[in-house]
């Protein structure tokens, strides 16, 4: 085309694509597909396809019980599977920075005893910030358990005479998990000496200590209890600043004039830092409405699981908590 002359306007006979293309406009149109491939994806309904549920503790221990339990119902609500998958590998530190990484498109979550991805963080390199996970909802709050072989001790009292005299093996789910933590306060306040023993969950934990392979264990009271029921274990003490109407009769710390730090486990689900406020949302309220199924609180009574539904907002205001009491005592963690 020579200079200062007009371009052509195409008779209706001359093919668009092909007038384009003389101009050199072709490839501005297909330019414009991709914005057309990211509304269709911006407008998808959510969820179209099963959502994976990562843990980091291998099964049979309570936070894998209570996940499996809990999302056979709030599949109900999502319309969609949700596929538990356990990885406890490195004490579930590879699952959960893998989760961190990941996509924020609502299709893979996680759920942890809380607040153990800060006690990781702490304790360990790994690189994730446990504070900009995409906290969903939590469903139960749960005291924890010191018990032994019913073959030992009778009482907290002779316990912690003979815990003070040598060193003792505590069996846990993992290192820096909460019952790690809760153990590792007792300790410093009760002049205790502990080796610290991870089994991965606390379902192995526990019937490692009906084995009588180690001293004593650490677990969430609800875990602990058939085991407690059937007589293989005796409950010590119950990290709690109330009673727990799970034990009747099992001391808290103050009963007894000790005083440290009691930490809760709390369990629920998050996702990657990023996760879309609408599919959140969306997450939010499957799980709350599981959390009020007939059948799921009848199971969580007969088991002794306490619901205790915090929003995603409360979940993380209380993950925020948790984390600076942690920080408070990072040196013993670090000395453990």
């Amino acid at each position: 085309m020579r200079k200062n002359q007009t371009p052509p306007t195409p008779p209706s006979s001359y093919p668009r694509r092909e007038f384009l293309r003389k101009l050199g406009w072709a490839g501005i149109a297909s330019w414009a597909l991709p914005f057309q491939s990211c509304r269709r994806a911006a407008s998808e309904a959510y969820p179209n396809k099963p959502i994976r549920l990562m843990l980091p503790q291998a099964p049979g221990g309570g936070t894998d019980i209570e996940a499996r339990t809990i999302s056979s119902y709030a599949q109900k609500y999502l319309k969609e599977p949700l596929v538990v998958e356990n990885e406890p590998a490195a004490d579930g530190r590879v699952v959960m920075s893998r989760l961190y990484r990941g996509t924020p498109d609502g299709y893979t979550i996680g759920c942890d005893s809380q607040p153990s991805l800060s006690l990781r963080q702490y304790l360990f390199d790994v690189d994730f910030d446990a504070k900009k996970f995409s906290y969903i909802l939590a469903w139960s709050r749960i005291t924890q358990v010191l018990v032994c072989h019913v073959d030992r001790w009778q009482t907290f009292p002779e316990f912690l005479d003979e815990a003070r005299k040598k060193k003792l093996s505590c069996g846990l789910p993992y290192i820096a998990s909460v019952s790690h933590f809760a153990g590792i306060l007792m300790a410093d306040a009760l002049g205790m000496n502990v080796t610290w023993i991870p089994f991965g969950s606390s379902g192995p934990s526990l019937a490692a200590l009906m084995g009588k392979h180690m001293d004593f264990a650490i677990a969430a009271s609800a875990t602990a209890l058939p085991m407690v029921q059937a007589k293989r274990l005796r409950p010590l003490l119950v990290f709690s600043e109330e009673p727990d109407p799970t034990y009747p009769g099992v001391p808290i710390p103050s009963e007894l004039g000790y005083n440290f730090t009691q930490v809760p486990i709390i369990r629920g689900a998050f996702g990657p830092p990023g996760l879309p406020d609408d599919r959140k949302k969306i997450l939010e309220e499957a799980f709350a409405s599981a959390a009020k199924e007939p059948e799921f609180l009848a199971w969580a009574q007969k088991t002794e699981v306490h619901i205790r539904p915090l929003s995603s907002e409360a979940f993380t205001q209380a993950i925020l908590e948790l984390d600076s009491v942690i920080l408070k005592y990072l040196h013993l963690l670090k000395q453990s």
